[in-house]
């Protein structure tokens, strides 16, 4: 026999037999009705979820399990702390304090010495200890039912090797700020162990390898990337994540997309297991680099699901709560990873606010994109955006608005369809990629490399009207197939043309409207040998080769520099088929008159294009134009063409 409580005033009794007498102290027990195996019985005053922890059935003592009591809107109403949440340090004492309504007895365990803590009426427990414990280890030891576990403090800023530490905050580098406002940000996505693990230098894969310097690249990486002409770089997930060895780090391979601690960085980027301020230090001081340079710096977050709420420490303190439910309390699975992080729940959502201001006031970052945004909910949101606003007002909000069915209602979710609610918002332009390249887990084609009215049309509407001025306009990202990768397997495509596509894609980005946003390595012809998805691969597959002497990337750093030096968002845009010769033509127009003007082709078929005095980007070379009345250009080569 289990007995749950599904409601403040409600029990679940999952027996085969009938009950004569429930008795719980302080209480009425009435029968209210049965439900297959379920007995339900109502109660006349409040349960008290953080002290009741028995009942009385037929006299037999029997244990209160918490039941769906958790995912009621009651109790999401009842219970909410303002305070800080976590370990706080100071030289003279540290406080703890976690959210736990449910819980019957906790303390915090410093060094294997125990110190009991406090019931609070907002639902969490506090203890303040005298004395300092600066980088000791620490843990919470809590009693949910009869029995107590150790657990790791959800909002520990130090983890390694699943041992918490309390951080000394004085120890830490102060981060700098990045005080600028890009008319058009240009942003490169990264990974610190790819993209650092091909260079000659001593600390590949690590937070200090993207400050090593390498001749080849003639400085680091973070040098490389703004020499490109990119504002921002945006690092795949560096919080705690599942999937490698802490010790031996050359064993596994991850991305990052599996969190379990969300406030502490992981171990695997720094130079130290044993010393949680020595990776914090050697984050800050890379980002302290970055806005030296004039490089912004933006994580990736990931807020709709853990790697296993099983091992996710908040799911000890409040069964349940931390993860949705259908309307028959059964957990879903949006994001099929397993779970689905309930973000509507207030100290939820407070748990992805505070974690974003950690890493605004922490280390200085300059914004954030966010996976798989179409799970949280709008009201989320609007208190992400408030709070980062308020901290970083250049800081950068973009995500994934995919609508992935879930029990969140439409009107209700961070997804594309409902941008204009979300105005500080900036959503990935699947409607560009789409057209242009063709859609990841097919082989049909794009524009790119077979003309279709549809998909000319689709990329019209993709400026624009699709996502008004909160485009973020990409080919590719880690996920799925590289950009080289997935148009090699276009059978409209000669591979002797393939760095023409490739460019002209990169070409088509960089003149958008909106955020361009770039795979990092796609300027080098980055593949992953078709592999779809690498989250996990070893060896070399998610290896990033930079190299600034190559013709494709001096072309799309002239592709940059050019786009620059136009408000693109200022103009008038057209795009127009030439069926007689068999290219497309994107007009920039201000008061009539054409000022910028590309050509792309997905043929090699000739080409005859009458236009005035101008200067023509293409292969990296630029040509002058005579100054006639007007001038016939030919050409014959798929590839991108710009007259300016």
């Amino acid at each position: 026999m289990l007995i749950y409580i599904d409601g403040f005033r409600l029990l679940r009794v999952e027996t085969d037999r009938y009950i004569e007498k429930i008795v719980l102290k302080n209480n009425t027990v009435t029968y209210l009705k049965t439900e297959g195996n379920s007995e339900f019985f109502s109660l006349t005053e409040d349960i008290n979820l953080h002290y009741d922890d028995h009942v009385y059935v037929d006299g037999e003592i029997c244990p209160l399990n918490i039941g769906v009591v958790t995912l009621t809107e009651e109790f999401n109403s009842k219970f909410y702390s303002k305070e800080e949440l976590g370990a706080i340090y100071t030289k003279e004492s540290t406080s703890f304090r976690f959210f736990g309504p449910t819980i019957k007895e906790a303390f915090v365990i410093i060094d294997e010495i125990y110190y009991q803590m406090s019931y609070c009426n907002d639902g969490t427990y506090y203890v303040s200890i005298n004395g300092d414990f600066a980088g000791a280890k620490y843990y919470y030891y809590i009693r949910l039912l009869d029995c107590f576990k150790r657990v790791i403090d959800p909002y520990a800023k130090g983890v390694l090797n699943g041992t918490s530490y309390i951080v000394d905050d004085s120890r830490l580098i102060k981060e700098t700020r990045l005080d600028k406002k890009d008319k058009k940000p240009y942003l490169y996505e990264t990974s610190v162990k790819d993209i650092t693990s091909t260079l000659k230098i001593e600390n590949e894969g690590t937070f200090l390898g993207l400050l090593e310097k390498d001749k080849d690249i003639h400085g680091n990486v973070l040098d490389y990337i703004k020499n490109l002409g990119m504002t921002h770089v945006e690092f795949l997930p560096v919080f705690g994540f599942y999937g490698i060895d802490e010790l031996d780090k050359s064993r596994l391979y991850n991305w990052g997309y599996n969190p379990i601690h969300y406030f502490s960085l992981t171990s695997h980027y720094s130079s130290s297991v044993t010393d949680p301020v020595t990776g914090i230090n050697e984050f800050i001081s890379s980002i302290n680099y970055a806005h030296s340079i004039g490089l912004g710096v933006i994580l990736d977050v990931v807020f709709n699901h853990v790697y296993s709420r099983n091992i996710f420490s908040y799911d000890e303190f409040v069964p349940g709560y931390f993860f949705r439910h259908d309307i028959y309390n059964k957990p879903t699975n949006g994001s099929l990873c397993g779970n689905e992080i309930e973000t509507s729940r207030k100290m939820v959502r407070k748990f992805i606010v505070d974690n974003i201001k950690y890493f605004l006031k922490t280390f200085g970052v300059d914004g954030f994109r966010f996976d798989l945004l179409g799970l949280i909910d709008i009201k989320t949101m609007e208190e992400v955006v408030s709070s980062v606003k308020e901290i970083n007002k250049n800081a950068i909000i973009i995500g994934e608005g995919w609508n992935i069915p879930n029990t969140v209602k439409e009107e209700d979710k961070a997804i594309i369809k409902n941008h204009d609610r979300l105005k500080n918002v900036y959503f990935f332009n699947d409607l560009f990629r789409n057209s242009l390249r063709g859609i990841n887990d097919s082989n049909e084609d794009g524009l790119l490399t077979k003309h279709s009215y549809h998909k000319l049309e689709g990329l019209r509407k993709s400026f624009y009207e699709y996502l008004g001025n909160q485009s973020v306009y990409y080919v590719s990202c880690h996920d799925n197939k590289t950009l080289f990768d997935r148009l090699k397997i276009s059978e409209n495509v000669i591979v002797k043309d393939l760095e023409n596509y490739v460019m002209t894609a990169l070409g088509l980005v960089s003149f958008s409207p909106g955020i361009s946003f770039y795979n990092s390595g796609s300027e080098n012809l980055r593949t992953k040998f078709g592999i779809e998805n690498s989250y996990n691969c070893l060896g070399t597959v998610n290896n990033i080769y930079l190299n600034p002497k190559s013709e494709t990337t001096k072309f799309l750093k002239s592709l940059i520099s050019l786009s620059k030096k136009y408000n693109l968002n200022s103009f008038d845009m057209t795009l127009n088929y030439d069926e007689k010769f068999d290219f497309y033509e994107l007009n920039y127009d201000k008061k009539g008159e054409t000022k910028l003007k590309i050509v792309f082709k997905n043929s090699n078929s000739p080409s005859l294009l009458f236009y005035k005095q101008a200067k023509i980007l293409s292969s990296n070379k630029i040509f002058t134009l005579p100054d006639n009345d007007k001038y016939t250009y030919f050409f014959g080569n798929v590839g991108i063409y710009i007259f300016y």
